[in-house]
């Protein structure tokens, strides 16, 4: 489990990076998700396919994100999903929130 968390982890910007990148060529969170889940290695193909599937079956996005969390128990993922509640809660440009994260990811790795 460490080791696909790690593996995760590594993805995470290049995730954000996709992410903000169809929000803001008008994408839905959704459609973003298949569009990562495409152009993404293991093991974020494959877990961000599940969240596409968990949705698709009727399970809320925020649920099948949380799902996810439980699967990859990584802190970064976890400060991802906060931004996402805090978007959902507040309002704000998702896009350049998610960028900020990316940006303060990548900082870390460095």
């Amino acid at each position: 489990m460490a080791g696909q968390t790690n593996a995760f982890d590594q993805q995470l910007p290049n995730i954000l990076e996709l992410w903000s990148r169809n929000l803001r060529n008008g994408n839905s969170n959704i459609r973003a998700f298949k569009d990562i889940a495409q152009h993404t290695g293991h093991p974020a193909a494959g877990q961000i396919s599940r969240v596409v599937d968990d949705v698709a079956s009727g399970v809320p996005l925020e649920a099948a994100l949380q799902n996810l969390l439980k699967r990859v128990p990584s802190d970064h993922l976890a400060q991802v999903l906060d931004v996402v509640d805090q978007h959902r809660q507040r309002g704000g440009d998702l896009p350049e929130m998610l960028d900020k994260v990316r940006r303060q990811l990548e900082k870390v790795e460095k």
